[in-house]
C-alpha cells in the first residue's frame, strides 16, 4: 500500500496489483557452417527462461531433416544419417513447451554453409 500526499497535505491511499509475465527472448543465428572447426559448427535456439522446446528443420522440398529439443542440436545432417544436408537455406519451427508461456511457435530460416 502506498500512502499519497496532495499539496495540500491531504493523505490518500492506494493499491495497486502488479502481475509479471515473464516473456522468453529467444535467440537463432541466420546461419551456421558445420565444417568441424569449432566454430557456428550446428545450429540450435539458447535465450533466458527457454526450457523446454521441439526444434524442426524442413529443407526446401518440405521434407522434415530434424526433430530434437532441449540438449540436442543440429549439425547439418540429413534427418537419422550422417549424410550432410546440403548447402542452403532450411525452414525451422520452435515450439515453446513450458507452461509458463502462452502455446508458443517461433518459425524463422536458417542458412547452413558448406
Amino acid at each position: 500500500m502506498v500512502l499519497l500526499h496532495n499539496n495540500d497535505g491531504c493523505v490518500d491511499s492506494i493499491m495497486y496489483r502488479v502481475t509479471v509475465i515473464e516473456e522468453v527472448a529467444i535467440y537463432y543465428p541466420n546461419s551456421f557452417s558445420p565444417n568441424g572447426d569449432g566454430k557456428n559448427d550446428f545450429f540450435e535456439p539458447i535465450g533466458v527462461s527457454l526450457e523446454d522446446y521441439e526444434l524442426s528443420i524442413w529443407n526446401r522440398w518440405g521434407e522434415m531433416i530434424f526433430i530434437g529439443g532441449k540438449g540436442s542440436f543440429w549439425n547439418g545432417s540429413m534427418a537419422n544419417s550422417t549424410k550432410p544436408a546440403p548447402e542452403g537455406v532450411y525452414v525451422f519451427r520452435i515450439d515453446l513447451k513450458d507452461d509458463k508461456f502462452d502455446k508458443r511457435v517461433v518459425t524463422g530460416r536458417v542458412t547452413l554453409i558448406r
